[in-house]
């Protein structure tokens, strides 16, 4: 959700840029709509073995399919439980799961999330604030 009018860049975008300017090579392999599962599966193998830093931004797809769940089922208190209580949990074991792999790969790990919800409704807003904290 970025301000283009404003001229913010992606964080791919921000970091194709300074890496240009310094000399060095970047590989990009965020693909949008991607769960913390497809990072895990799909991504983490293509990371070359020459890698000295990874960026990670994931999360927000899984965040978002709990809000989700909880629009299809009108916001009943069964599924702000699901969401609130085990889901964000599970996200939360995946998200750790997912660093100590590439803490395993031996590479400077640099995380980051959604910091700024573009949500126009209030509840929305602060449901995603209270996630990301």
């Amino acid at each position: 959700y970025l301000n283009l009018a404003l001229g913010e860049l992606s964080v791919e975008k921000q970091l194709s840029k300074r890496c240009a300017e310094r000399g060095w090579e970047m590989t990009a392999l965020a693909q949008d709509g991607s769960m913390l599962e497809d990072v895990l599966v799909r991504q983490l193998p293509l990371i070359p073995d020459r890698a000295t830093h990874i960026v990670l931004s994931a999360s927000g797809n899984d965040l978002l399919s709990l809000l989700n769940e909880m629009v299809v089922a009108q916001f009943t208190v069964r599924s702000m439980y699901a969401a609130i209580v085990s889901g964000l949990m599970q996200v939360a074991e995946r998200y750790r799961d997912l660093i100590q792999t590439l803490k395993g790969l031996g590479c400077h790990l640099a995380c980051c999330t959604v910091y700024r919800p573009n949500f126009n409704h209030f509840f929305f807003k602060s449901l995603a604030v209270l996630a990301l904290g």
